[in-house]
């Protein structure tokens, strides 16, 4: 068993005061060595990023038109609904805390959204309401409230690592651990690093604001833009300068007016979602846990979000969701629409940011297979880094290690967006006449590593 000397002990573990906290880092880990192996993929045992999913407000905004069978209240009550049935992303961990909405406060008409059919208005937008978002994450101690979820047992007790060995999957015997730990280890300072890299360190939140609209109101006012963008063209007399900005004048035109005659009837979602980080790092674990045990001075700790980016989608909703002869189906109805309009925003987000894009495990090698499909944004031809996890024998850290790379077979891909009914509206069939449960990829890996994307310059399209 190797050791380390006194200077390089400070300098791995200078966060630790005195010789208290030696004692801490023994009852602190009841985990061992990442270990990944065939079953554990096919079972999804892996670790992977967490997540708490927060609203703006559950007074949403619900904008009818004159006459519409369902009063707002209704229509609030019902999507409401839909949002607490939504199926949690299986990508990632359901880091649940006790904060669900944030009650902020915002004005929205028909003009408003229909601006938002342009970038510019879209960051405009995002970048007006991101600093009250931050501020009432503040005032709401979310972050606290995130790492106190690390650290709690299931019945809520502070100062626990029962629910870091769950999420870690850390197997390696108690006994071990303790030795590794008092005997000052390089093993078990690496140990204590990787739940707090691979772990802590990539959890999120993500705050929505949820907006149902009637489209007739909405097509009115893409037409009412369309022809005030038709009026304002460029008369300055410089003939090359104005046919460059009439050009882009009617192109923005027509793409207010198309959309009036795509949405004219029915209804809308928009979704606003935003996306944050949970800081953590060596500085903050070391703070952290040189208050253990004392929860006053846990509350008093600056723990911090980090904005990662947003994302504004909007899903369409059929026109006879409210009639009289779709009572029955209503439910059905808004829960698609939600969970489409939500899936989208999230594969969207992964594609945007790789900090946020989960990895899968590999189901099988031949054919290399993995639970990932068109809920996660894929079309086909999207190319895959193959992962492994190492320990390195100096350190014994863990570290991802890319081994290989994997494109997303065109003719083979999983449809597993929501349906109602089970059964996916893009039904896939393998070769062997069964319909396909995993997407299929051209390229070698194994049982046991793990499938992560490839950013592109190239934005995946909506399928």
């Amino acid at each position: 068993m190797e050791t380390i000397n006194n200077k390089t002990l400070t300098t791995l573990i200078g966060w630790f005061v005195d010789m208290k906290n030696t004692l801490l880092i023994i009852l602190i880990i009841g985990v061992s060595i990442f270990c990944v192996n065939a079953q554990d993929a096919q079972n999804e045992k892996y670790q992977r990023s967490s997540l708490a999913m927060l609203i703006f407000s559950n007074d949403m905004h619900v904008l009818l038109k004159k006459g519409e069978p369902k009063s707002v209240d209704e229509i609030k009550s019902e999507v409401v609904k839909a949002w607490n049935a939504y199926p949690f992303p299986d990508k990632y961990n359901n880091h649940k805390v006790q904060t669900k909405n944030l009650n902020l406060s915002t004005q929205v008409d028909f003009t408003s959204l229909a601006r938002l059919l342009q970038d510019k208005n879209m960051k405009s937008d995002a970048e007006s309401l991101l600093p009250a978002i931050k501020q009432q994450l503040k005032d709401n101690k979310v972050a606290h409230q995130l790492v106190k979820k690390w650290f709690s047992s299931k019945d809520g007790n502070m100062y626990n690592m029962e629910y870091i060995k769950e999420m870690g999957l850390y197997n390696v015997s108690e006994n071990d651990l303790d030795y590794n730990i008092a005997k000052n280890t390089l093993r078990g300072m690496a140990m204590l690093e990787d739940a707090g890299e691979n772990l802590i360190n990539n959890t999120f939140v993500t705050v929505t604001e949820l907006i149902f609209v009637s489209n007739e109101p909405l097509a009115e006012q893409y037409r009412a833009l369309a022809n005030e963008l038709n009026r304002s063209k460029s008369n300055s007399g410089n003939e090359l300068a104005d046919a460059i900005v009439n050009a882009a004048i009617a192109v923005a035109a027509l793409a207010f007016s198309i959309e009036a005659d795509r949405i004219q009837d029915g209804y809308s979602f928009f979704f606003k979602t935003f996306l944050f980080k949970l800081r953590w790092n060596q500085e903050v674990a070391a703070n952290f846990y040189h208050v253990w045990g004392d929860e006053n001075a846990f509350n008093n700790m600056n723990f911090e979000l980090d904005f990662v980016g947003y994302q504004y989608n909007r899903e369409k909703v059929n026109a006879g969701v409210f009639s009289k002869s779709a009572n029955r189906e209503i439910e059905t109805i808004l829960n698609k629409a939600l969970v489409r309009t939500l899936d989208a925003s999230f594969a969207t987000l992964q594609y945007s940011h790789d900090v946020f894009k989960p990895v899968v495990p590999v189901l099988s090698s031949k054919p290399v297979t993995a639970k990932i499909g068109m809920k996660e944004g894929l079309l086909g031809g999207e190319k895959f880094a193959v992962m492994q996890k190492v320990e390195d024998p100096v350190t014994f850290k863990t570290k991802w290690k890319k081994v290989g790379t994997a494109t997303v077979d065109k003719k083979l891909v999983w449809d597993n967006r929501y349906s109602a009914d089970g059964k996916p509206e893009n039904e896939v069939f393998g070769k062997n006449g069964l319909p396909i449960k995993a997407t299929t990829f051209k390229g070698n890996a194994q049982e046991g590593q793990f499938l992560k994307q490839i950013m592109t310059k190239k934005k995946p399209k909506k399928k």
